[in-house]
Protein backbone atom coordinates (compact mmCIF):
# COMPACT_ATOMS: atom_id res chain seq x y z
CA UNK A 1 0.00 0.00 0.00
CA UNK A 2 0.94 3.51 -0.55
CA UNK A 3 0.45 5.36 2.97
CA UNK A 4 1.05 8.58 1.81
CA UNK A 5 -2.58 8.95 0.58
CA UNK A 6 -6.02 9.51 1.43
CA UNK A 7 -8.06 6.39 2.32
CA UNK A 8 -11.64 5.80 2.47
CA UNK A 9 -13.33 3.99 5.15
CA UNK A 10 -17.00 4.02 5.20
CA UNK A 11 -20.31 6.63 5.00
CA UNK A 12 -20.07 9.48 6.84
CA UNK A 13 -23.82 8.99 7.74
CA UNK A 14 -23.01 5.83 9.47
CA UNK A 15 -21.26 7.96 12.38
CA UNK A 16 -23.37 9.97 14.19
CA UNK A 17 -21.84 12.57 17.08
CA UNK A 18 -20.96 10.74 19.92
CA UNK A 19 -20.50 6.77 17.90
CA UNK A 20 -17.38 5.50 17.52
CA UNK A 21 -16.69 2.67 14.99
CA UNK A 22 -14.20 0.09 13.77
CA UNK A 23 -12.46 0.35 10.53
CA UNK A 24 -10.13 -1.28 8.87
CA UNK A 25 -6.92 -0.24 6.44
CA UNK A 26 -4.29 -2.38 5.01
CA UNK A 27 -4.72 -4.63 8.24
CA UNK A 28 -4.44 -2.05 10.50
CA UNK A 29 -7.67 -1.83 12.89
CA UNK A 30 -8.84 1.76 13.74
CA UNK A 31 -11.09 3.21 15.78
CA UNK A 32 -13.38 6.48 14.47
CA UNK A 33 -15.74 8.73 16.25
CA UNK A 34 -17.27 11.48 16.00
CA UNK A 35 -17.19 14.15 18.95
CA UNK A 36 -20.46 15.21 20.54
CA UNK A 37 -21.21 18.92 19.19
CA UNK A 38 -19.69 21.54 21.28
CA UNK A 39 -21.15 25.22 21.69
CA UNK A 40 -20.75 26.08 18.03
CA UNK A 41 -22.23 23.08 17.42
CA UNK A 42 -19.61 21.38 15.37
CA UNK A 43 -18.28 17.70 15.90
CA UNK A 44 -14.97 16.44 14.12
CA UNK A 45 -13.56 13.21 13.26
CA UNK A 46 -11.05 11.80 15.16
CA UNK A 47 -9.07 8.41 14.25
CA UNK A 48 -7.25 6.09 16.76
CA UNK A 49 -5.05 2.92 16.62
CA UNK A 50 -8.04 0.53 17.28
CA UNK A 51 -5.92 -0.53 20.43
CA UNK A 52 -5.41 0.71 24.12
CA UNK A 53 -1.97 1.11 25.08
CA UNK A 54 -2.46 -0.39 28.51
CA UNK A 55 -4.05 -3.99 27.92
CA UNK A 56 -4.66 -3.82 24.29
CA UNK A 57 -8.45 -3.68 24.51
CA UNK A 58 -10.49 -2.97 21.36
CA UNK A 59 -11.27 1.03 21.83
CA UNK A 60 -14.26 1.19 18.72
CA UNK A 61 -15.80 -0.67 21.98
CA UNK A 62 -15.10 2.86 24.40
CA UNK A 63 -16.94 5.46 24.80
CA UNK A 64 -17.26 9.07 23.55
CA UNK A 65 -16.67 12.11 26.42
CA UNK A 66 -17.22 15.09 24.94
CA UNK A 67 -13.78 15.48 22.83
CA UNK A 68 -12.53 12.45 24.16
CA UNK A 69 -12.70 8.44 24.17
CA UNK A 70 -12.66 6.48 26.66
CA UNK A 71 -11.26 2.68 26.70
CA UNK A 72 -13.84 0.04 27.74
CA UNK A 73 -12.12 -1.60 30.27
CA UNK A 74 -10.15 0.70 32.72
CA UNK A 75 -11.57 4.08 31.96
CA UNK A 76 -8.32 5.43 30.51
CA UNK A 77 -9.04 8.75 28.08
CA UNK A 78 -7.43 9.91 25.43
CA UNK A 79 -8.26 13.33 24.11
CA UNK A 80 -8.24 13.81 20.13
CA UNK A 81 -4.70 14.33 19.74
CA UNK A 82 -3.81 10.71 21.09
CA UNK A 83 -2.45 12.05 24.65
CA UNK A 84 -3.85 10.05 27.44
CA UNK A 85 -5.70 13.28 30.04
CA UNK A 86 -6.53 10.34 32.74
CA UNK A 87 -6.08 6.88 34.19
CA UNK A 88 -8.72 6.95 36.77
CA UNK A 89 -7.05 4.26 39.20
CA UNK A 90 -3.95 6.25 40.27
CA UNK A 91 -4.07 8.78 42.71
CA UNK A 92 -2.61 11.93 40.20
CA UNK A 93 -3.98 10.20 36.95
CA UNK A 94 -3.93 13.32 34.57
CA UNK A 95 -0.30 13.72 35.42
CA UNK A 96 0.39 9.68 35.43
CA UNK A 97 -1.52 9.71 32.02
CA UNK A 98 0.92 12.35 30.40
CA UNK A 99 3.33 9.27 29.84
CA UNK A 100 1.06 7.41 27.28
CA UNK A 101 -0.24 8.35 23.79
CA UNK A 102 -2.10 6.26 21.22
CA UNK A 103 -1.34 6.49 17.63
CA UNK A 104 -3.85 9.13 15.53
CA UNK A 105 -4.47 9.78 12.33
CA UNK A 106 -5.83 12.29 10.31
CA UNK A 107 -9.45 12.04 9.46
CA UNK A 108 -11.71 14.21 7.27
CA UNK A 109 -15.07 13.88 5.64
CA UNK A 110 -15.61 15.07 2.14
CA UNK A 111 -18.13 13.63 -0.36
CA UNK A 112 -20.25 11.84 2.20
CA UNK A 113 -17.23 9.39 3.00
CA UNK A 114 -15.06 9.40 5.75
CA UNK A 115 -11.23 9.59 4.88
CA UNK A 116 -8.33 8.70 6.91
CA UNK A 117 -4.47 9.48 6.31
CA UNK A 118 -1.94 7.10 7.37
CA UNK A 119 1.09 8.86 6.27
CA UNK A 120 3.49 10.84 7.33
CA UNK A 121 3.98 13.39 4.16
CA UNK A 122 2.45 16.67 5.11
CA UNK A 123 2.64 18.10 1.51
CA UNK A 124 0.59 14.98 0.53
CA UNK A 125 -1.88 14.83 3.48
CA UNK A 126 -2.89 18.92 2.25
CA UNK A 127 -3.62 18.00 -0.95
CA UNK A 128 -7.05 15.62 -0.07
CA UNK A 129 -8.65 13.83 -2.59
CA UNK A 130 -9.32 14.48 -6.47
CA UNK A 131 -12.26 16.69 -7.06
CA UNK A 132 -15.49 16.16 -8.29
CA UNK A 133 -17.27 19.30 -9.40
CA UNK A 134 -20.41 17.11 -10.80
CA UNK A 135 -21.38 16.97 -6.69
CA UNK A 136 -22.14 20.39 -6.41
CA UNK A 137 -23.18 21.19 -9.83
CA UNK A 138 -27.52 21.39 -10.65
CA UNK A 139 -28.83 18.49 -12.54
CA UNK A 140 -27.07 15.51 -11.08
CA UNK A 141 -27.85 12.58 -9.14
CA UNK A 142 -25.14 10.87 -7.22
CA UNK A 143 -25.16 7.52 -5.46
CA UNK A 144 -23.09 6.08 -3.05
CA UNK A 145 -22.64 1.85 -4.12
CA UNK A 146 -18.98 0.18 -2.07
CA UNK A 147 -18.31 -3.27 -2.62
CA UNK A 148 -15.73 -5.55 -1.16
CA UNK A 149 -13.66 -8.14 -3.44
CA UNK A 150 -11.16 -10.56 -2.29
CA UNK A 151 -8.65 -9.07 -4.79
CA UNK A 152 -5.32 -7.03 -3.67
CA UNK A 153 -5.73 -3.88 -4.39
CA UNK A 154 -3.15 -3.37 -7.02
CA UNK A 155 -5.33 -6.26 -9.46
CA UNK A 156 -8.37 -4.20 -8.42
CA UNK A 157 -7.61 -0.88 -10.05
CA UNK A 158 -5.64 -2.83 -13.13
CA UNK A 159 -8.64 -4.19 -14.44
CA UNK A 160 -10.20 -0.96 -14.52
CA UNK A 161 -6.73 0.65 -16.72
CA UNK A 162 -7.46 -3.01 -18.83
CA UNK A 163 -9.16 -1.42 -22.04
CA UNK A 164 -8.47 -5.02 -24.18
CA UNK A 165 -10.83 -7.21 -21.13
CA UNK A 166 -14.05 -5.10 -22.71
CA UNK A 167 -14.86 -6.81 -25.99
CA UNK A 168 -14.97 -10.18 -23.94
CA UNK A 169 -15.99 -8.88 -20.71
CA UNK A 170 -18.64 -6.30 -21.00
CA UNK A 171 -20.79 -6.97 -23.82
CA UNK A 172 -22.94 -3.16 -23.18
CA UNK A 173 -19.18 -2.30 -23.96
CA UNK A 174 -17.82 -3.78 -26.06
CA UNK A 175 -17.82 -6.98 -28.77
CA UNK A 176 -15.74 -9.97 -28.90
CA UNK A 177 -16.05 -9.34 -32.93
CA UNK A 178 -14.22 -5.60 -32.58
CA UNK A 179 -11.41 -6.57 -29.91
CA UNK A 180 -8.77 -4.63 -31.81
CA UNK A 181 -7.42 -1.35 -29.51
CA UNK A 182 -6.55 1.77 -31.63
CA UNK A 183 -3.62 3.27 -30.32
CA UNK A 184 -4.00 5.56 -27.38
CA UNK A 185 -2.52 8.41 -25.68
CA UNK A 186 -2.00 9.34 -22.46
CA UNK A 187 -1.88 12.42 -20.76
CA UNK A 188 -0.27 13.94 -17.78
CA UNK A 189 -3.02 15.76 -16.09
CA UNK A 190 -1.14 18.98 -15.15
CA UNK A 191 -4.27 20.69 -13.70
CA UNK A 192 -4.78 18.30 -10.55
CA UNK A 193 -2.48 18.37 -7.76
CA UNK A 194 -2.75 15.06 -7.69
CA UNK A 195 -0.42 13.37 -10.29
CA UNK A 196 -2.69 11.42 -12.79
CA UNK A 197 -2.94 10.09 -16.05
CA UNK A 198 -5.88 9.83 -18.87
CA UNK A 199 -6.70 8.30 -21.44
CA UNK A 200 -9.60 7.76 -24.14
CA UNK A 201 -11.97 4.90 -23.74
CA UNK A 202 -12.38 3.09 -26.70
CA UNK A 203 -15.71 1.49 -26.27
CA UNK A 204 -17.72 -0.53 -29.04
CA UNK A 205 -20.92 -1.58 -27.55
CA UNK A 206 -23.96 -3.25 -29.70
CA UNK A 207 -25.84 -0.62 -31.54
CA UNK A 208 -29.51 -2.29 -30.91
CA UNK A 209 -28.67 -2.14 -27.16
CA UNK A 210 -28.32 1.20 -26.85
CA UNK A 211 -31.02 1.96 -29.01
CA UNK A 212 -32.94 -0.46 -26.63
CA UNK A 213 -31.75 1.63 -23.60
CA UNK A 214 -31.75 5.00 -24.77
CA UNK A 215 -34.07 5.08 -28.00
CA UNK A 216 -31.79 6.52 -30.17
CA UNK A 217 -29.18 6.13 -32.11
CA UNK A 218 -26.08 7.61 -29.99
CA UNK A 219 -22.41 7.24 -29.93
CA UNK A 220 -20.70 6.27 -26.93
CA UNK A 221 -17.16 8.30 -25.57
CA UNK A 222 -15.32 7.61 -22.31
CA UNK A 223 -12.59 8.54 -20.84
CA UNK A 224 -10.39 7.00 -17.80
CA UNK A 225 -8.57 9.15 -15.14
CA UNK A 226 -6.33 7.64 -12.86
CA UNK A 227 -5.16 9.82 -9.91
CA UNK A 228 -2.27 7.61 -8.60
CA UNK A 229 -2.21 5.73 -6.15
CA UNK A 230 -5.68 4.51 -5.35
CA UNK A 231 -8.72 6.78 -7.24
CA UNK A 232 -9.89 6.24 -10.78
CA UNK A 233 -12.63 8.02 -12.30
CA UNK A 234 -14.30 6.98 -15.77
CA UNK A 235 -16.14 9.60 -17.85
CA UNK A 236 -18.73 7.66 -20.22
CA UNK A 237 -20.56 9.98 -22.59
CA UNK A 238 -23.54 9.00 -24.33
CA UNK A 239 -24.98 11.05 -27.70
CA UNK A 240 -23.18 13.96 -28.99
CA UNK A 241 -21.01 16.33 -27.69
CA UNK A 242 -23.01 19.57 -26.30
CA UNK A 243 -25.99 17.39 -25.71
CA UNK A 244 -24.81 14.18 -24.25
CA UNK A 245 -25.95 12.07 -21.26
CA UNK A 246 -22.91 11.49 -18.77
CA UNK A 247 -22.37 9.00 -16.91
CA UNK A 248 -19.30 9.29 -14.23
CA UNK A 249 -17.90 6.27 -11.84
CA UNK A 250 -15.68 7.89 -9.67
CA UNK A 251 -13.74 4.58 -7.53
CA UNK A 252 -11.41 4.82 -4.17
CA UNK A 253 -9.73 2.06 -3.04
CA UNK A 254 -8.96 0.82 0.34
CA UNK A 255 -7.14 -2.13 0.94
CA UNK A 256 -8.64 -3.75 3.65
CA UNK A 257 -5.82 -6.68 3.89
CA UNK A 258 -3.44 -8.21 1.28
CA UNK A 259 -6.27 -9.90 -0.32
CA UNK A 260 -9.06 -8.11 0.06
CA UNK A 261 -10.08 -4.37 -0.87
CA UNK A 262 -13.42 -2.17 -0.25
CA UNK A 263 -14.20 0.08 -3.09
CA UNK A 264 -15.90 3.27 -2.65
CA UNK A 265 -17.70 3.86 -5.27
CA UNK A 266 -19.66 6.60 -6.52
CA UNK A 267 -22.03 6.90 -9.57
CA UNK A 268 -23.17 10.41 -10.92
CA UNK A 269 -25.84 10.83 -14.02
CA UNK A 270 -27.02 13.66 -15.43
CA UNK A 271 -29.91 12.46 -17.14
CA UNK A 272 -33.23 9.91 -15.96
CA UNK A 273 -33.12 12.03 -12.53
CA UNK A 274 -36.40 10.16 -10.98
CA UNK A 275 -35.11 7.77 -7.81
CA UNK A 276 -36.62 5.06 -9.50
CA UNK A 277 -33.73 5.00 -12.21
CA UNK A 278 -31.50 4.52 -9.48
CA UNK A 279 -32.66 0.59 -9.29
CA UNK A 280 -32.19 0.70 -13.50
CA UNK A 281 -28.48 2.45 -12.89
CA UNK A 282 -27.14 0.22 -9.67
CA UNK A 283 -28.33 -3.35 -11.46
CA UNK A 284 -26.01 -2.32 -14.56
CA UNK A 285 -23.53 -0.95 -12.50
CA UNK A 286 -23.22 -3.79 -10.39
CA UNK A 287 -23.52 -6.44 -13.06
CA UNK A 288 -20.50 -4.85 -14.90
CA UNK A 289 -18.46 -5.17 -11.35
CA UNK A 290 -19.32 -8.61 -11.24
CA UNK A 291 -17.88 -8.99 -14.67
CA UNK A 292 -14.87 -7.63 -13.50
CA UNK A 293 -14.62 -9.08 -10.01
CA UNK A 294 -15.24 -12.83 -10.95
CA UNK A 295 -12.04 -12.53 -13.02
CA UNK A 296 -9.83 -10.26 -10.55
CA UNK A 297 -10.07 -12.94 -7.81
CA UNK A 298 -8.65 -15.86 -9.97
CA UNK A 299 -5.12 -13.92 -11.09
CA UNK A 300 -2.20 -15.07 -9.95
CA UNK A 301 0.07 -13.85 -8.37
CA UNK A 302 -2.27 -11.99 -6.49
CA UNK A 303 -0.20 -8.74 -6.44
CA UNK A 304 0.15 -7.29 -9.51
CA UNK A 305 4.25 -7.40 -10.18
CA UNK A 306 5.04 -4.37 -10.55
CA UNK A 307 9.01 -4.74 -9.52
CA UNK A 308 9.38 -7.29 -11.94
CA UNK A 309 7.98 -6.43 -15.32
CA UNK A 310 8.98 -10.18 -16.75
CA UNK A 311 6.97 -12.01 -14.72
CA UNK A 312 3.83 -11.24 -16.78
CA UNK A 313 3.65 -10.57 -20.77
CA UNK A 314 2.21 -7.44 -22.01
CA UNK A 315 1.01 -5.94 -24.82
CA UNK A 316 0.71 -2.53 -26.48
CA UNK A 317 -2.97 -2.55 -25.08
CA UNK A 318 -1.50 -2.46 -21.71
CA UNK A 319 -0.28 0.87 -21.31
CA UNK A 320 -2.07 2.52 -18.98
CA UNK A 321 -1.45 -0.58 -16.79
CA UNK A 322 1.86 -0.56 -17.16
CA UNK A 323 2.36 3.33 -16.76
CA UNK A 324 0.26 2.22 -12.92
CA UNK A 325 3.35 -0.13 -12.47
CA UNK A 326 5.87 2.17 -13.58
CA UNK A 327 4.83 4.47 -10.80
CA UNK A 328 4.19 1.91 -7.91
CA UNK A 329 8.03 0.98 -8.40
CA UNK A 330 8.95 4.44 -8.47
CA UNK A 331 6.76 4.87 -4.92
CA UNK A 332 8.28 1.70 -3.93
CA UNK A 333 12.18 3.26 -4.23
CA UNK A 334 10.76 6.31 -2.86
CA UNK A 335 10.01 4.07 0.88
CA UNK A 336 6.27 5.68 0.25
CA UNK A 337 5.21 2.40 -0.32
CA UNK A 338 4.45 -0.17 2.19
CA UNK A 339 3.89 -3.81 2.54
CA UNK A 340 0.49 -4.37 3.84
CA UNK A 341 0.54 -5.37 7.61
CA UNK A 342 -1.22 -7.91 9.63
CA UNK A 343 -3.66 -7.44 12.48
CA UNK A 344 -0.59 -6.26 14.73
CA UNK A 345 -1.25 -2.92 16.89
CA UNK A 346 0.68 -0.18 15.26
CA UNK A 347 3.68 0.69 17.24
CA UNK A 348 2.56 3.88 19.38
CA UNK A 349 4.01 7.18 18.14
CA UNK A 350 4.38 9.73 19.79
CA UNK A 351 3.78 12.39 16.97
CA UNK A 352 1.51 11.58 13.74
CA UNK A 353 0.47 14.69 12.01
CA UNK A 354 -2.86 16.60 11.94
CA UNK A 355 -4.78 18.34 9.37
Amino acid sequence: MNNNTWYAVGAAVSLAPGMVKQFKVAGRELAVYRTKADDTNESRLVAFSNRCPHRGTSMSLGKVTGKCLRCPMHGWLFQSDGQCVSVPSEQDDRAFGKRFHIPHYPAMESYGLIWIFVGSDLELLRRGVPAISELTQPGWRARYWPSIWQANQTRAIEILLDFSHVAYVHPMFGQPSEPLIPEYKIERNVEEWLPSWRAAVPFRPPRNLLQRLLRSDVSVSGQLTHYFPNFTRLDVSLGSQGNAHRLIIFEAYTPLSQEETKIHRIVLRNFFPMSAFDFITRLIVKEVIEQDRRLVVTQKPTVAPFQDPTQEKHARADALQLNYRKQMKRSFKDGTLLDLQGDSPLPYLRHQPSV
